[in-house]
């Protein structure tokens, strides 16, 4: 057992996370409650269709008075209840497809996306959550160097153009004798051209 439950918000309704030897499970009370369903929904669903769900895979019976109570279950008038019936996500899954309302499809997407997933990530073991953490930091860098290179290309690109327009003649509408540097530079567009590039030039061609 996780010694600190986790919550989990499904579709507005925040859930305790059950778990049963480290995997997440659900209750009958659980599913009516998050799919808005009324009391016994889930159990008459479960019972019509007993013979689809497989003991051990879909659902787990805890009968030991010790377990029942380490889950927290307990009778309204008192005492441990004989018997618990824990769905696992396989058994959820079953247990919700006669469901075909738009909240019931909205609530599965969302448990299992949540509910049943989050316990498996916190469950990774660190050397494995240190890898994943390495393996985004690497990809951050990259990303990074290829944004800065993608930045010098386009600057080399616009110098070369830029000095062909200095040095060209035939350029139409922007070379013009007397003309410094940096005005056939701006006749040209070349408004963010480096700097210094006209003094290469001097101050006239």
């Amino acid at each position: 057992m996780n010694s600190k439950p986790l919550m989990v918000s499904i579709a507005g309704t925040d859930v305790q996370q059950m778990l049963y030897k480290g995997d997440p499970v659900v209750t009958f009370a659980m599913v009516d409650e998050i799919h808005k369903r009324p009391d016994g929904t889930g159990r008459r669903t479960f019972n019509e269709h007993r013979a689809r769900f497989v003991e051990g895979e879909d659902f787990v019976t805890l009968n030991q008075p010790d377990e029942i109570r380490t889950l927290g279950f307990s009778r309204p008038q008192g005492g441990t209840p004989a018997s618990v019936i824990l769905i696992t996500r396989r058994g959820y899954l079953k247990l919700v497809k006669p469901m075909s309302d738009d909240r019931a499809w909205e609530v599965q997407g969302e448990m299992i996306d949540r509910y049943f997933m989050v316990e498996q990530i916190a469950s990774l073991a660190p050397d494995v959550l240190e890898e994943i953490r390495r393996t985004d930091g690497i990809a951050r860098q990259l990303s990074h160097k290829v944004t800065e290179q993608g930045r010098d290309i386009a600057t080399l690109v616009q110098a070369m153009t830029a000095l062909t327009a200095i040095v060209s003649p035939g350029v139409p509408g922007v070379y013009r004798p007397g003309k410094s540097a940096g005005e056939i530079l701006s006749a040209a567009g070349f408004t963010d051209a480096p700097k210094n590039l006209a003094k290469w030039f001097g101050n006239r061609l």
